[in-house]
């Protein structure tokens, strides 16, 4: 199965404002203790402790949950959209789009891999603050068997940076160990 992968840059009239947003006192930061959690969709060879972070959810099954999203979202989608046409062939709908925000620690090591969904899809993976700490995507895919891991491409986080990739395959954030937050929305899409 071939690794879809897209990195992309979107333009600071863009990027800024959902920067800005997004680094708010406007957004409702939700605490959730583990990162990955449990199930099959997740990797831990290592033994990797878990670590927390804080989500804002902004869209799911159920809807729109903020007031902000066309805010946060419109013009973003839009060029993502336009920039990658081809890439969004079998797209059929957005499943969830939600903020993830890691703080700083002492140490920049993948956290453990896992992936989005048990079903198939495509993850937009956006920057929103430039920061350190790189997203880490592997060979490796759901639903086959393996005993390690290997990488087939990190992807360091830049304000404005996209990522588009086959969600099928084992991903892993970072926390950040010299800028204070990474932030980046997460947007899923069923194919």
């Amino acid at each position: 199965q071939e690794l879809l992968m897209i990195v992309g840059q979107v333009p600071d009239w863009i990027s800024t404002p959902i920067d800005e947003v997004m680094s708010s006192e406007q957004i409702d930061w939700v605490y959730n203790p583990r990162l990955t959690g449990d199930g099959p969709g997740i990797k831990n060879f290592d033994n990797k402790e878990d670590t927390f972070q804080f989500t804002y959810t902004i869209f799911d099954n159920t809807g729109y949950k903020t007031n902000l999203t066309d805010y946060i979202l419109g013009d973003l989608w839009h060029f993502i959209m336009k920039e990658h046409e081809d890439a969004f062939n079998n797209f059929k709908e957005i499943i969830r789009v939600k903020s993830n925000l890691l703080t700083k620690l002492s140490h920049s090591n993948a956290h453990i891999a896992h992936v989005d969904n048990d079903y198939k899809h495509l993850v937009i993976l956006y920057y929103v603050n430039d920061t350190d700490s790189d997203t880490t995507i592997y060979n490796e895919t759901f639903g086959t068997e393996f005993d390690k891991l290997t990488v087939k491409q990190t992807v360091s986080p830049k304000k404005g940076r996209y990522i588009i990739f086959n969600g099928s395959h084992f991903h892993a954030s970072a926390s950040p160990s010299k800028h204070n937050v990474r932030i980046v929305l997460n947007f899923n899409a069923l194919i």
